[in-house]
């Protein structure tokens, strides 16, 4: 029924399709399945929250502790099958589709806040403000955390490619083609 309704709602073979409520994935699969048919390139957005699971439930005894734990398993499982049928199979462009996702979770900055009312008044409150400052980073963030909210602040999109180079023995990270360089 999804499928249906993407073919209704016109999507284009390069549009995205947003799902708020995303659930198991239904609209995922079905943006899948609709690009496997028409050779299409469309991409998706599911918004899950991290609901949980009840623990009678059987999504719950197979190991899944909220819904979107089930969604991203379901999603994966699409794209494993796909590729596994298009195993020995090269798109138009002689390349294999790439069917990789990425799954995002929205939090705070990975970087502290400047706390100027902190700061102002005596020397002692500069230096402190200072001193939280001298890694800027906050704890348990990794390079990916930051790699891509330096790219959603930079205004590249999420789905921006992204290679990892070496440069002068240390790891640098090209968006879009060298648009812009992490290190």
């Amino acid at each position: 029924m999804i499928l249906k309704l993407v073919k209704i709602g016109n999507a284009n073979s390069s549009d995205i399709v947003l799902d708020f409520f995303a659930g198991s994935g239904t609209t995922g699969h079905a943006v899948l399945d609709l690009n496997k048919q028409d050779n299409g390139n469309r991409k998706f957005i599911l918004v899950q929250l991290p609901e949980p699971c009840g623990p009678e439930s059987e999504a719950f005894k197979a190991g899944y502790k909220t819904i979107a734990d089930i969604t991203k398993e379901r999603v994966r499982r699409v794209i494993k099958k796909l590729n596994k049928e298009d195993e020995d199979k090269l798109g138009l462009d002689g390349k294999k589709k790439d069917r990789g996702f990425k799954v995002f979770k929205l939090a705070e900055s990975n970087f502290k806040t400047w706390e100027s009312a902190g700061s102002q008044g005596s020397q002692t409150k500069l230096t402190k403000q200072m001193e939280l400052h001298i890694n800027h980073v906050r704890k348990n963030r990794t390079q990916d955390d930051i790699l891509f909210e330096i790219l959603l602040k930079s205004g590249f999109p999420l789905a921006t490619p992204i290679e990892k180079l070496s440069l002068a023995r240390k790891s640098v990270h090209s968006a879009a083609g060298g648009a812009l360089l992490i290190c």
